[in-house]
């Protein structure tokens, strides 16, 4: 009997004491509160896992307040490794469209089971409840194979704000002439920076800018401090520098995604390029060279920009301003023209804008120069793409039309011009064919990182399977939903380098035998980082699909490449 009930008493111990079980600390994050103020802009940090001895956690996003949401809303954070932890992106959004004028508190929780919470502190200033309709601002239809209509545009409010969602925020409605088109016609908005964004900086550093006080510096930091960090990962950037009327502008940074390397070029521009010596602008000049280097092919899947800091004064330029002018429209390049200075030449800057169907934007002080650019980069974030695969297979017109509505605002609108179906596929069975493109970044250093991109996905795919060959080995990852990517939150197997064939077997699966890539869809898929590559000309020289994992007709092809198997 004593036994028994000395047994009970250990047991009731061993009951209390589990109860008692203290949770862990594992979840780290780069910032611990941010302020949004006036930005409309999401902000971006990092959480990850700083504990090995717990594993693999899965951490809940949970906003207090309804005017935060985030994206993703749930992160898998595996544990730190003897090289790095494993750090995943977290962006949050602020929704003010119903909140009263002053400053709102709030917080973002970062929760899971038997692990320490984590409080984001969040704080946004607004200048009252946004009512009435937005309109639609710059709107572009597009048709293209296989049976795709799509509409690209922004959308603003009456006061000129810019409005910044999350698409799966919205509603929206579309139609072929009378007839309601849906999710079996793959209907998707998305956010039109996950088309891949090409952005070529162009700043001045003529004599009148040297001139100005602290305009050069606050010019630099406008770029790195508030443009970089607001741009997707995969977004290209490229800069060019004018300073001399004797010297032929600088490519100071071809194409590339790295911000470090960006970065650092801009801050030194002043002791590499100008020295000391700064004379007339060759403004023109310089929109030219930028204008080349965009490719001269179609540009449907990219967004094309110019960002141009100057007062507009290019008196020494060769070309003149109607030639930059066609040169940049020509290859569907938008330009943001921000003129600053106590001298701006107004009627150039404006009609680059009015040219390009960009953005003339004056900087009423140097001081404001950062929030110009903020401006811009909230308008970057307010545009939107509506895409849709008609299902029509006849030769008759018909004049696509959206309704889209936030709360209680909304706007709409028709295309002016009529879409055939029979002019944009050769068969139905085009439908099934998914087109992917690569696309490439080499740094200054011979690092290089190439995106793998969706421009068509066709019903029901769910796994890929992929050979990529190169002289170089890589690393692979999946293209986090922060970025818009595709397969976020997909597993990914790959293979040892195979120095026989040169290159790594690739497999990416989805989660869930339900869960597919949408239905005619684009964004980016995976990304490949390469260490060394040097000067080397071709970094993939060979990519393949395996097709036979698809069992009802679909396929894909990457574009530049022959779909064969390695050792062919």
């Amino acid at each position: 009997m004593r036994s028994c009930i000395f047994a009970s008493v250990a047991m009731i111990c061993v009951i209390a004491l589990s109860g008692c079980i203290q949770p862990k600390n594992a979840i780290a994050v780069s910032n611990t509160s941010y302020a949004f103020g006036l930005n409309q802009q999401p902000f971006t940090m990092e959480v990850w896992n700083s504990n090995a001895s717990v594993g693999t956690i899965t951490v809940t996003v949970n906003p207090t307040v309804s005017w935060i949401y985030t994206v993703p809303t749930v992160l898998t954070c595996p544990p730190p490794t003897d090289k790095a932890e494993q750090r995943q992106q977290l962006k949050i959004y602020v929704d003010r469209t119903s909140l009263a004028a002053g400053t709102h508190e709030g917080a973002v929780l970062l929760k899971s089971s038997g692990i320490v919470t984590v409080s984001i502190g969040i704080t946004a200033v607004s200048t009252g409840a946004q009512t009435g309709e937005f309109s639609i601002i710059n709107p572009v239809t597009t048709y293209s194979d296989p049976y795709l209509i799509e509409f690209d545009f922004g959308l603003e409010y009456a006061n000129g704000d810019a409005v910044v969602a999350e698409p799966g925020q919205f509603q929206v409605t579309a139609k072929e002439n009378d007839v309601a088109v849906g999710a079996d016609n793959g209907l998707l908005l998305r956010r039109t920076a996950a088309r891949q964004l090409k952005m070529h900086l162009v700043l001045d550093y003529s004599m009148n800018m040297q001139s100005i006080p602290n305009a050069i510096a606050t010019m630099e930091d406008a770029a790195t401090g508030t443009l970089l960090p607001a741009l997707n990962e995969d977004a290209l950037v490229a800069v060019t520098e004018f300073h001399r009327d004797d010297i032929a502008p600088n490519l100071v940074t071809d194409f590339t995604v790295d911000r470090a390397v960006l970065e650092q070029d801009i801050n030194t521009i002043q002791q590499v390029y100008v020295q000391g010596f700064a004379s007339g602008s060759r403004i023109w000049d310089a929109l030219i060279s930028a204008a080349e280097s965009f490719d001269d092919t179609d540009a449907s899947m990219e967004e094309r920009y110019v960002l141009l800091f100057s007062d507009g004064n290019g008196i020494s330029s060769v070309a003149t301003l109607n030639e930059a002018g066609n040169a940049l429209a020509g290859r569907g390049i938008h330009v943001f023209a921000i003129g600053f200075g106590p001298d701006v030449n107004e009627t150039d800057l404006e009609y680059l804008a009015l040219r390009t169907d960009g953005d003339y934007l004056p900087a009423a002080s140097i001081a404001a120069l950062n929030n110009t650019v903020q401006w811009i980069v909230d308008n970057l974030g307010a545009r939107y793409t509506l895409r849709w695969a008609s299902l029509r297979r006849n030769n008759v017109q018909v004049f696509p039309s959206f309704i889209i509505r936030l709360n209680t605002d909304m706007a709409s609108y028709t295309a002016e011009d009529a879409f055939i179906p029979t002019a944009h596929a050769e068969s139905p069975a085009q439908a099934l064919e998914g087109h992917l493109h690569l696309v490439e970044s080499v740094s200054n250093e011979g690092n290089a990182t190439v995106y793998l991109r969706a421009d068509y996905v066709p019903r029901y795919i769910r796994t890929m399977r992929l050979f990529v060959g190169s002289d170089f080995d890589f690393s692979v990852s999946i293209v986090s939903a922060v970025n818009d990517g595709l397969m976020a939150g997909w597993t990914i197997a790959v293979g040892n380098y195979n120095t026989t064939e040169g290159g790594r077997w690739i497999e990416v699966a989805s989660p869930s035998s339900s869960s597919y890539i949408p239905f005619a869809t684009f964004g980016p898929m995976l990304r490949f980082d390469f260490d060394d590559v040097g000067a080397a000309e071709t970094i993939i020289r060979h990519i393949y699909i395996d097709n036979s994992h698809y069992t009802a007709g679909q396929s894909f092809t990457v574009d530049g490449f022959e779909n064969t198997p390695p050792g062919s």
